[in-house]
């Protein structure tokens, strides 16, 4: 039995793990007990008893997913990630665009650079120049994101592309109406 995300090292040929996350068995709530590794070490035990004997709710077991499969999962982690710094980078665009009462601008169109150049400021200014520079560097940021994550997708794309699945997007034969 390995507790917490040490299964690495438990993994063996031939041998069993069971992944184990103590956190969410249940306990007392009546009065607070003092926390020691021993009591823990028993509610884990009985807890694995409960589920060896057959209930069902006793707690959930977790399978452990093999290092290719890991690999598989990393890169959806991996793009959650540089989604959300795409989200954190387009709104601070448009938060210190904001600022200079500008509104309708998307940071994500193709053609963000020129209308950037294009900016007037809520009393018709062009924008100056320090807010600009620096509004222009976060696009920079922004723009490696975009790159990024399109290297994640098409990495992640990729095995479909190879062998598509018939009448779904990434078969050829789905845009024709062509059928085999």
């Amino acid at each position: 039995m390995v507790s917490g995300w040490g299964e690495c090292s438990a993994r063996k040929p031939g041998s069993r793990a069971i992944l184990w996350r103590p956190r969410p068995l249940p306990l007392p709530r009546r009065h607070r007990r003092t926390k020691t590794d021993r009591i823990d070490g028993e509610t884990l035990i009985r807890a694995l008893m409960v589920w060896k004997r057959g209930e069902p709710r006793a707690c959930s077991m977790v399978k452990l997913l093999s290092p290719d499969e890991e690999d598989i999962r990393r890169l959806g982690r991996e793009r959650k990630t540089l989604i959300a710094e795409r989200v954190f980078h387009v709104n601070r665009i448009k938060g210190l665009l904001f600022t200079q009462g500008i509104r309708e601008y998307e940071p994500l169109r193709r053609d963000r650079r020129r209308r950037l150049d294009e900016a007037r400021t809520g009393d018709g200014r062009m924008l100056s120049k320090h807010p600009k520079a620096e509004i222009s560097r976060e696009l920079d940021r922004l723009e490696l994101l975009l790159t990024q994550i399109k290297a994640v997708e098409a990495e992640r794309d990729a095995p479909f592309r190879c062998h598509p699945i018939p009448g779904f997007l990434g078969d050829p034969r789905a845009s024709t109406g062509r059928s085999p």
